[in-house]
């Protein structure tokens, strides 16, 4: 196999994003700082929009593992909520709140609850949606609405949604304004060969010795 070969410490190249192996190309840096930035001073909702394989998977679980410490992160992969009752039971269940046998007002009213007031101590909900161009309209106004919750005279909920193409017209129906980083992710940087960067960094961190 080529990873003893080449003296690999592990198969390069996974097929899922690992954070680990994360590579600070400059696009990709530049909307993660961009989206660090908007969630701290609590800008309002950031969208990040770009085509499949351009990274929005990894820099959402960038920003969840960079904020883990300092705030509720839920990361929701959105692909299989139909319902406002699955997407508030979805966000519940990553707070590890209970969520089963609650009809759609009250898991609203516990979700709210549980960001507003919570315990002492415990910061804002960051909520991560990725493939949020999956969820339909209502969904989305359904996410966008729990930005409106206060807590201690801050946003509650500091909101990123990534997606494809399709949340470009949620955009401009106003259905998710706020900051956006709109393609950002699928530019290449001039003058600079990215991929050749890209594999000698991951090569040398998985224990290449070439």
């Amino acid at each position: 196999m080529y990873e003893t070969y080449f003296k690999f410490s592990e198969r390069p190249f996974a097929s899922v994003p690992r954070t680990d192996h994360y590579f600070p190309a400059a696009t990709i840096e530049a909307a993660r700082s961009t989206l660090i930035r908007s969630i701290d001073r609590a800008e309002g909702p950031a969208i990040v929009i770009g085509c499949p394989g351009t990274g929005k998977t990894l820099l959402c679980r960038l920003l969840a593992e960079h904020f883990q410490e300092a705030f509720r992160v839920v990361l929701l992969g959105t692909g299989r909520l139909a319902t406002r009752r699955a997407l508030l039971q979805a966000i519940l269940y990553e707070l590890h709140q209970p969520y089963r046998g609650l009809d759609e007002g009250e898991l609203r009213l516990a979700l709210g609850d549980q960001a507003t007031l919570g315990e002492d101590g415990v910061g804002a909900v960051v909520l991560l949606a990725d493939e949020a161009h999956n969820l339909p309209l209502r969904l989305l106004d359904e996410v966008r609405m729990l930005t409106d919750l206060v807590r201690q005279d801050q946003p509650a909920v500091r909101l990123v949604l990534a997606g494809g193409r399709g949340l470009a017209g949620a955009r401009k129906q106003g259905v998710v304004p706020g900051v956006g980083i709109d393609g950002a992710l699928g530019q290449n940087d001039a003058g600079e060969n990215q991929g050749a960067r890209q594999e000698s960094f991951q090569n040398r961190a998985r224990g290449s010795l070439q």
